[in-house]
């Protein structure tokens, strides 16, 4: 379910919740209308709690940015009203039901009846104490909660930079290697032409030096040849 669901179904449940909570405490209720009120409270106020769990795990699941922290500064809202409810609730109840207890015994008791009837009423400012009580420790169990889930959020955070981070260097890597193949590539054509410049030197000068040298011998061993017909003919003579 998405977030917008779950936010469908915490106002149907607490909507219910908040009517019950305030007709406790504007209006007296007793006997089988204050049971069936007090159930209805409970099913809602186990119903808010769910849903608000499922709330608080949809934000999380988000991405970050300005959407999702709106939703966590609603949620929160949220949160605290349930906070409310949940401490009035049970004070309420007692009081009622204290109350009703008053009323059912209040004409002709006796005196067992009133000592009874303090007994009650000393159980039942002990029992909001006890339900105070543990509120006060639920509440601080929520606030460890809520501050570990904060770390957690955070490193969360920080292991997400970090992962971006790490793609950006993997990045850079990726085209400073590019990079580097090719510098490499380059500096290996370069070479290769500056071998076939100097094979291509080397050629021509050899060339060079043959037409240079090989024709003036040619040359000169006519000459000579031609000297020695010369001197034959001048001899035969």
């Amino acid at each position: 379910m998405a977030y917008e669901d779950y936010l469908e179904e915490w106002t149907t449940a607490f909507g219910a919740l908040q009517n019950d909570v305030s007709y406790l405490r504007a209006y007296d209720s007793a006997g089988q209308e204050l049971e069936d009120r007090c159930r209805r409270i409970d099913t809602n106020l186990a119903t808010s709690t769910r849903v608000l769990g499922s709330l608080e795990l949809a934000v999380r699941s988000m991405e970050s940015g300005a959407d999702r922290a709106l939703k966590q500064a609603s949620t929160k809202r949220l949160k605290a009203q349930l906070k409310e409810v949940r401490a009035d609730y049970p004070i309420l109840a007692a009081k009622q039901r204290k109350a009703a207890l008053l009323d059912g015994h209040a004409a002709d008791s006796t005196m067992g009846q009133k000592m009874q009837m303090s007994s009650s009423t000393v159980q039942m400012q002990r029992g909001s104490d006890m339900l105070r009580g543990a509120l006060s420790t639920i509440d601080g169990i929520e606030n460890d909660a809520d501050d570990t889930l904060s770390d957690l959020e955070r490193q969360r955070e920080t292991i997400l930079s970090a992962q971006d981070k790490a793609k950006r260097v993997g990045s850079l890597q990726d085209q400073a290697r590019g990079l580097v193949r090719g510098m490499l590539a380059c500096d290996l054509k370069m070479r290769i032409a500056l071998v076939a410049i100097i094979v291509v030197t080397v050629l021509v000068l050899a060339t060079i030096a043959f037409l240079v040298l090989f024709p003036w011998e040619a040359v000169r061993r006519k000459q000579e040849d031609d000297e020695k017909k010369l001197l034959l003919r001048l001899l035969r003579l």
